[in-house]
């Protein structure tokens, strides 16, 4: 038996324990300084003490418990009244109570076993170490007001599945950029039940959500807007949306994509007190909706290689006593407009770009651009430019280190194929 020593006093140590449950029939009550529309399982035991002193009550359950402990008497309905001190997690076994009190012999306490979450149940054990055994007796307290049960609505739900397509409508959506254009489906929903409803969305495009009442104009998406939301769902880049429905009145969920153009399967769950009714709609508009123009791309590409028969230059970029493999790669362009130039190589390349002619000796001559990594590809190069019909124009290639050497190849990107030729100047 293991011993304190207190001064010149040795007491022995006297474990005690009592083991019980919270059930769906246990009492409850209205936690100390919780919400009042959370409600808590709990059971009330009696304490008794035979010898006075310092006694502590540890909890151990699977549940998150909290123990509150009262002198005399508890009343669920006033649960500040005669508290004399409570613990959530001060116990040596994760998540569980400590409460360490003075307790003097042959008077009534109440220790109040209780969870930290709200409506939980399930088994615990309670054990009490001090001078004397402690006497350990579950009661049902009285209370000064009536406790209800609070009602328990039931959750139902419901699913929705479609797909956003090049066929969908489309609209500038809320918080878009308005030169961008995105997809949208537009579903009528309604409940037969009023009450709070959750929206949440499942697909593998990055989904967003807006919720209007009781009509949407996909030329004016801010009008009826009652709520949205982009990432909130537990999926990770989908959407979550709680609306309070009244039964009967009509609503609508449009799903769209935080990226523009984009197109894919999606599903949406409905869950709340009833069934929600999902219908696919065409929603009228205000002003038309054109689609942006999208002009042909046509590609074009060139393969080479850097080596030690390259010719040599001081980049534009970097100081004089540095050398560095080039080529030169003449480009004529049938059509006017914009043009991408993107490099693909194993060794990490850079581009630069020329307007008319280019001169080794004087690199910065002519420059319109210049890249380095800027491709989507790691460490190559990504070059946009307007180009004139039948113009010349210069792109080097060339490295980010000095005298690297390796093949490489270009591929240009714009409203017509263009004229690529490797060249000396």
């Amino acid at each position: 038996m293991p011993f304190i020593r207190l001064g010149d006093t040795t007491e022995s140590v006297i474990s005690s324990s009592y083991s019980s449950e919270l059930s769906l029939n246990s009492g409850i009550f209205y936690r100390l300084n919780d919400d009042i529309d959370n409600y808590y399982y709990y059971q009330a035991v009696q304490v008794h003490v035979p010898v006075s002193g310092t006694y502590i009550f540890t909890s151990d359950s699977s549940l998150d418990t909290i123990g509150f402990f009262y002198d005399t008497n508890f009343d669920p309905s006033v649960p500040t009244k005669n508290l004399v001190t409570n613990d959530d997690d001060g116990g040596d076994i994760s998540l569980q109570f400590l409460v360490e009190v003075f307790l003097e012999a042959e008077h009534p306490y109440i220790l109040v076993v209780t969870t930290h979450g709200d409506a939980e149940t399930g088994s615990f054990s309670i054990s009490a170490s001090g001078p004397a055994a402690v006497d350990f007796l579950s009661i049902t307290p009285t209370t000064s007001q009536p406790m209800i049960m609070p009602s328990i609505v039931p959750t139902i739900s419901s699913s929705y599945s479609s797909s956003l397509s090049t066929s969908s409508g489309i609209f500038q959506r809320v918080y878009g950029d308005s030169e961008y254009f995105y997809y949208y489906q537009a579903i009528q929903v309604t409940v037969p039940t009023s009450g709070t409803y959750t929206f949440t969305s499942d697909s593998d495009l990055d989904t967003m959500g807006y919720f209007y009442d009781p009509s949407f104009d996909p030329s004016v998406p801010t009008e009826n807007l009652v709520t949205d939301d982009d990432d909130g769902g537990d999926i990770h880049a989908q959407f979550l949306i709680e609306a309070f429905l009244e039964a009967g009145r009509t609503y609508i969920l449009v799903v769209t994509t935080h990226g523009e153009s984009l197109t894919g399967s999606f599903s949406v769950s409905a869950s709340g007190p009833d069934s929600a009714n999902f219908l696919s709609i065409t929603p009228t508009t205000s002003q038309p909706i054109t689609m942006p123009l999208t002009e042909p791309s046509f590609l074009s590409s060139i393969s080479s290689e850097l080596s030690p028969s390259s010719l040599v230059f001081h980049r534009p970029d970097r100081d004089p006593e540095y050398n560095y493999y080039y080529q030169v790669i003449e480009i004529l362009a049938p059509a006017s407009g914009t043009y991408t130039f993107t490099s693909d190589s194993g060794i990490d390349t850079m581009g630069f770009f020329y307007d008319t002619s280019f001169d080794p000796s004087n690199p910065s001559a002519n420059l319109i651009a210049e890249d380095d990594d800027g491709g989507a590809i790691n460490l190559q190069f990504h070059i946009e430019a307007f180009l004139e019909a039948e113009h010349p124009y210069i792109l080097v290639v060339t490295t980010h280190g000095e005298s690297e050497t390796g093949s490489f190849s270009i591929s240009a990107d714009g409203p017509a194929s263009v004229g690529l030729r490797s060249a000396t100047p």
